[in-house]
């Protein structure tokens, strides 16, 4: 009886003893090759083997995006495994979009933002095929864009190509950073010198259009009146004028006000408030009052992979800190037991989609 009463007690010793004496394993201190591996399995669940699109009914630019990012992991380590893929979505988008026929394919769209963010992918396909047919592509993409300027604000491009209005922050980054990429790219120095003088235009009418802020943070766009719209500071305007900046800088002698501009935008983004939680982690105002959609989801990860390029020319490794810190965070407190990522990387986890979790690759990716 005595040991029928105490055999309890002692499973319940040996059990507790058992438990607690498993190590916990600690958080990592920098990102990985596996980690990074486990967010593109959670990514291509959203992918369409029929029409190479991740998630057929987001947003078409989202699918550009993604692919993107793949096609950076694939460059950073020369990784392959996913070439078929990225293949199968270059064949099939570049075909003549449904909704938008008279742009005749090669990602031609309706809006000048939507064709940049497919046209910079080529770039970075070219660099990492050497094949010249995406830099082909490029070039065609970046005719195109150029043929939506207008004299009107000084110049710059259009956003919305139906209603041949908005002159806006994102379309013009795009169109800066694709147009100073060809210049490093175009073996015809001729070719390569005209796209150079189209980005170096593009730069000087940026910099004067007043979209840039007191505080070096960039607004959506201009007004009617060619004035700054004052209008929501995204993550996404931060990042894509880096990358921009830092090809301008690679094609253009080094100039030293590239990277000072860039560098500007860069710190203004990681000293506000606005953009960071108390912990220093990045945010986009929607987070908070949990209005963001699935475009808006993306934007974060824009930014770091921008600002990953702009790291890659500054001396010291200066932003290499930030970056790890955003990706630790994310891999801490916004990623559920699959590897999917919520849009908030301070947490709670919340709801994956396709933008949170390219979002997240491109964090990741920069962050290896």
């Amino acid at each position: 009886m005595f040991w029928s009463c105490l055999y309890p007690i002692a499973l319940l010793g040996l059990l507790t003893t058992s438990t607690s004496a498993k190590p916990v394993p600690p958080p990592p201190s920098h990102i990985n090759i596996l980690q990074v591996d486990s967010a593109l399995h959670s990514l291509f669940s959203y992918y369409n083997t029929t029409d190479g699109r991740f998630d057929t009914s987001a947003s078409w630019w989202l699918t550009g995006n993604a692919l993107t990012g793949v096609i950076e992991y694939t460059a950073k380590t020369g990784n392959p495994r996913y070439m078929p893929q990225i293949l199968k979505t270059i064949e099939q988008q570049k075909k003549p979009l449904p909704w938008w026929p008279s742009g005749g394919g090669i990602f031609r769209a309706d809006s000048t933002d939507d064709t940049g963010w497919y046209a910079l992918a080529m770039l970075r396909m070219f660099d990492i095929t050497r094949d010249t047919k995406y830099l082909q592509y490029a070039v065609l993409d970046a005719e195109y864009l150029q043929s939506f300027g207008s004299d009107k604000c000084g110049g710059g491009i259009i956003w919305d190509i139906p209603s041949r209005t908005y002159k806006n922050a994102i379309s013009n980054e795009l169109y800066l950073s694709l147009s100073a990429g060809l210049a490093n790219r175009l073996e015809d120095k001729k070719q390569a010198q005209k796209w150079l003088d189209v980005a170096t235009k593009q730069y000087s009418w940026f910099v004067k259009s007043g979209m840039i802020n007191s505080q070096n943070l960039i607004n959506d766009g201009l007004t009617d009146g060619c004035v700054n719209n004052a209008g929501d500071e995204w993550s996404y305007n931060q990042g894509v004028i880096l990358g921009g900046l830092t090809e301008l800088y690679k094609a253009d002698k080094g100039k030293k006000e590239y990277l000072d501009l860039a560098q500007k935008i860069a710190d203004a983004v990681i000293a506000s408030s606005s953009f960071n939680s108390a912990s220093g982690v990045l945010v986009d105002k929607c987070e908070a009052p949990g209005t963001c959609n699935t475009d808006e989801d993306a934007f974060k990860g824009i930014f770091v992979r921008n600002l990953a390029k702009l790291d890659q020319v500054v001396p010291g490794g200066k932003y290499a800190r930030y970056i790890q810190k955003q990706a630790l965070a994310a891999y801490g407190s916004a990623r559920n037991g699959t590897d999917f990522y919520g849009v908030q990387w301070t947490g709670p986890v919340g709801q994956a989609n396709v933008g949170t979790q390219g979002s997240a690759v491109s964090l990741l990716v920069a962050a290896l």
